[in-house]
C-alpha cells in the first residue's frame, strides 16, 4: 500500500471504504494506524540523511584561540559593541529578503523566518521555512541552519550568513506522487540542496554591514580647535588618521564585542569568527577564560563594564590625546583680531577754589577814543607880484583858508572834549560792572568747595592684531590639561579724541573757546615666552561635545604713542584757546594724574596719559566631538556622546 502523506487522501480512501461490508473492518483499521504512525517520516528520514546536523565546536575553539592569541598583546584604543538587539532588527531581515529573492521554478517559498543565536563565539542562522516543491505538489517544511560569519574592515564590520545544513520536519503532497520514498528522495534531496546554495550566493553577494565609524571623531583638524571668525591659524597643521593595527573580538549572549588597536597602517579585513580546526577541547571552558581576558582588557581601557544592549563605542582619552599632540607637535602660530567699540568719556572739570583769583574775572577797559581831526593842511598860495617881466612869485597865506583852518580847530577839540567825557563814564561803568562781576565770582567761589568749569569729554577706540606663537602644545593623557609653551605680541591703533565745552565762568577759568583733539596712537604689547597649564573642562552643547580650555589672561603694561593728553597739551590751539586750563592742568599731565581736576574711571585716564594696563584674554580654545552616525545596513542611527571616565562614549 503506498500512502500519500496528505490528510485530504487519507480521508478520501477512508469515505470509499466506510460503507463496504464488515469484513473489511480490519483494512480499516490497519489504513489508520498506518496513517497516524508512519506519515511520510520515511521520506524525511530519507532525505535527512545527507544533511548532517550542524555542528560548531571546531568553528567555536578556532576563534577563541584565535582571539586568545592576541588579547594579552592588544592594547584597546577603541571598544565597540553591537548588540544583539541591534543585530537581531536589521540582519534576519536581510536574510529573509536575499531568501525571498531566489526563484527557479522549482519551488516556491510560502514562509522563510530566520533568527540569529548568539553564544560563545559563534552566530548561528536559524531559519524555519516552508516551501512548495511545483513538480511534485509537495508543501516541505523545516528548519535551515548556518554560521554567520564576522570579518573586520577599518571601522566597519560585515555579515556574511551562510546555510550549510536543513532538517525537514514534514512534507504534505497536495497529489499522489506515484514514486517509491527511495525515488522522491532522490529526486527533492537536490532540489533542496540547490535552495540552499542559491540563497548562500544571494547572500555572499549582499552582506550586511555595520559601520561603526569609530574613524571619525579622530580625524581632528587643529585650526577648529580656534573656531572665531576673527582667529586665524597662520601655520600649516597636519590631520593625522589613525588605522587599524589590531582587533580582537567577543561573541556572546548580548551580541559583539569588539577591541581595537590603532596604528599608522590598515591590518587587512580579518575574517573574526570561522577558522576550520580538529581540536576538541571544552568549549565552554576555554570561553570563560577568554571572555575574562578580554573583560578586564575591556574594563581596564574604558573604566566601564561592558554594555549589553544598544550600539557602544568608546575611545580611549590618551589615544586622543596623542593624535592632537602629534597634529599639533610643530610650531603653531595664531593671529586674532581685536577691536573696541567706542567708549565713550565724560567728566566735569572742578577746580579747587584756592585756585580761582576773582581779579581774572577782571577784563580790561576797553574805549575806542576819538580820533580828532589834526586840521593841519597849509593854506600858503604863491602870486605873482609886478608886471612881467619885471615880475616876481611870492608865497603868502590865504585868509580863506585861514578861517576854515581855524574853525576846523574849534569844531574838533569841541568833539574830544565830548569824547573825553563818554570815555570818563564809559570807564566808570566798566569798572563798577567789573566789581559787581569779581563780586559776584567771589560769591560763587566761596559758596563752592570746587568749581565746575565745563564738560571734559571724549572717547576711544581701536582695532589691532594679537599674534601668538605655541612652541609646545601638549594634551595630557587623560585630556584633563594642556601644556602650553608660547609667546607672541600685540599691535593696537587707538583712535582718541578730546573735547572741552566750557560753562559759565569756565569761559574765564578754563578755555575761552569750545575745543576738540583727535589723536590717532599705537600700542605694541611684547608677550614674553611663558609656560602656563590649563585645565580642560567637556560640556555638551546640544548634540555635540565641547572640549574647552582657556588660555590665562596675558597682563601688560604698555605705552601709547603718542599720548592723546600729551598731543592735546603740545597743540597751540589749546595754549591760546584755553590758556587758564593750560596752566593748571599742566603740573596734573607732568605728574601723571587727573586727580582734582577731572574725575574719569582709571582705565580712561591711563589710556589718554598714553599708559596701556591690562589683560589681554586669547580666544578660548574647542575642540568639538559630534555625534557618530552608526550605519546599519545604510540606515543612520545618530550617536549620543558622553564624556566618560577614561574615554569618550558614543551609544545608540
Amino acid at each position: 500500500m503506498t500512502l500519500y502523506c496528505n490528510s485530504s487522501v487519507v480521508r478520501k480512501n477512508f469515505l470509499n471504504i466506510i460503507n463496504q461490508p464488515m469484513k473489511r473492518l480490519l483494512q480499516i483499521s490497519i489504513l489508520t494506524t498506518l496513517a497516524t504512525f508512519s506519515g511520510c517520516k520515511p521520506l524525511v528520514r530519507l532525505i535527512n540523511q545527507y544533511f548532517p546536523p550542524l555542528t560548531t565546536t571546531d568553528q567555536q575553539i578556532a576563534s577563541i584561540k584565535q582571539n586568545l592569541a592576541l588579547i594579552d598583546n592588544i592594547t584597546p584604543h577603541i571598544g565597540a559593541f553591537i548588540g544583539r538587539d541591534v543585530l537581531d532588527k536589521y540582519l534576519p531581515d536581510e536574510i529573509k529578503k536575499a531568501a525571498e529573492e531566489y526563484s527557479d521554478g522549482t519551488l516556491e517559498i510560502l514562509s522563510f523566518e530566520p533568527e540569529l543565536d548568539f553564544s560563545h563565539q559563534t552566530i548561528v542562522t536559524k531559519a524555519n521555512f516552508k516551501l512548495v516543491l511545483n513538480e511534485y505538489h509537495a508543501v516541505v517544511k523545516g528548519k535551515m541552519l548556518g554560521l554567520t560569519s564576522v570579518s573586520s574592515a577599518s571601522d566597519s564590520l560585515h555579515f556574511r550568513s551562510a546555510f550549510q545544513t536543513l532538517n525537514i520536519t514534514d512534507i504534505d503532497f497536495t497529489e499522489k506522487p506515484g514514486l517509491p520514498e527511495k525515488a522522491l528522495s532522490k529526486l527533492i534531496r537536490p532540489i533542496v540542496a540547490n535552495f540552499i546554495e542559491n540563497i548562500n550566493g544571494l547572500l555572499l553577494k549582499k552582506p550586511s554591514s555595520v559601520h561603526v565609524a569609530w574613524k571619525e571623531p579622530l580625524k581632528v583638524d587643529p585650526k577648529e580647535l580656534f573656531q572665531s571668525a576673527s582667529t586665524e591659524v597662520v601655520s600649516p597643521v597636519s590631520i593625522i588618521d589613525r588605522k587599524l593595527k589590531s582587533s580582537c573580538m567577543l561573541i556572546d549572549k548580548n551580541g559583539i564585542l569588539l577591541l581595537v588597536e590603532l596604528g599608522t597602517s590598515d591590518l587587512p579585513p580579518q575574517d573574526l569568527s570561522v577558522v576550520t580546526t580538529t581540536s576538541s577541547s571544552d568549549v565552554k571552558t576555554l570561553f570563560k577564560i577568554f571572555k575574562g581576558k578580554f573583560e578586564n582588557q575591556w574594563s581596564s581601557a574604558f573604566e566601564s563594564a561592558a554594555p549589553n544592549k544598544g550600539m557602544v563605542v568608546n575611545i580611549k582619552k590618551s589615544e586622543l590625546a596623542s593624535i592632537l599632540n602629534e597634529s599639533l607637535s610643530q610650531v603653531i602660530k595664531i593671529k586674532s583680531k581685536i577691536s573696541s567699540n567706542r567708549q565713550p568719556f565724560s567728566s566735569t572739570v572742578e577746580v579747587e577754589k584756592s585756585k580761582i583769583d576773582c581779579q581774572k574775572v577782571r577784563k580790561p577797559f576797553t574805549y575806542k577814543r576819538y580820533k580828532r581831526d589834526k586840521c593841519d593842511w597849509s593854506c600858503l598860495r604863491t602870486i605873482t607880484v609886478g608886471i612881467c617881466p619885471l615880475c616876481k612869485v611870492v608865497s603868502t597865506d590865504d585868509p580863506v583858508c585861514l578861517t576854515n583852518r581855524a574853525a576846523c580847530n574849534t569844531a574838533e577839540e569841541a568833539k574830544v572834549a565830548a569824547d573825553n567825557i563818554k570815555y570818563e563814564l564809559a570807564k566808570t561803568a566798566h569798572n563798577v560792572l567789573q566789581e559787581s562781576e569779581i563780586a559776584a565770582c567771589n560769591v560763587w567761589r566761596e559758596a563752592n568747595n570746587f568749581a565746575a568749569l565745563g564738560k571734559f569729554s571724549g572717547y576711544t577706540e581701536g582695532n589691532g592684531d594679537a599674534r601668538l606663537q605655541f612652541n609646545k602644545f601638549t594634551f595630557s593623557p587623560d585630556l584633563s590639561a594642556i601644556d602650553l609653551d608660547y609667546s607672541g605680541n600685540i599691535g593696537y591703533k587707538l583712535k582718541s579724541e578730546i573735547n572741552i565745552q566750557p560753562m559759565d565762568l569756565g569761559y574765564v577759568f578754563l578755555c575761552q573757546i569750545e575745543y576738540s583733539k583727535a589723536t590717532n596712537s599705537e600700542i605694541n604689547i611684547e608677550v614674553p615666552k611663558q609656560q602656563s597649564r590649563l585645565s580642560v573642562v567637556a560640556e555638551n552643547k546640544g548634540e555635540n561635545l565641547l572640549i574647552k580650555a582657556n588660555l590665562s589672561p596675558i597682563k601688560y603694561n604698555a605705552s601709547i604713542n603718542a599720548s592723546p593728553l600729551h598731543e592735546m597739551y603740545k597743540d597751540p590751539k589749546f595754549l591760546t584757546g584755553c590758556s587758564f586750563f593750560y596752566t593748571i592742568i599742566g603740573p596734573s599731565i607732568a605728574a601723571g594724574s587727573l586727580s582734582g581736576i577731572i574725575d574719569l574711571k582709571p582705565e580712561e585716564e591711563l589710556i589718554l596719559f598714553g599708559k596701556a594696563k591690562g589683560e589681554y584674554q586669547a580666544e578660548e580654545m574647542t575642540l568639538t566631538i559630534e555625534p557618530i552616525l552608526f550605519k546599519i545596513n545604510g540606515v543612520q542611527n545618530k550617536s549620543v556622546v558622553k564624556w566618560a571616565g577614561k574615554g569618550i562614549q558614543f551609544s545608540i
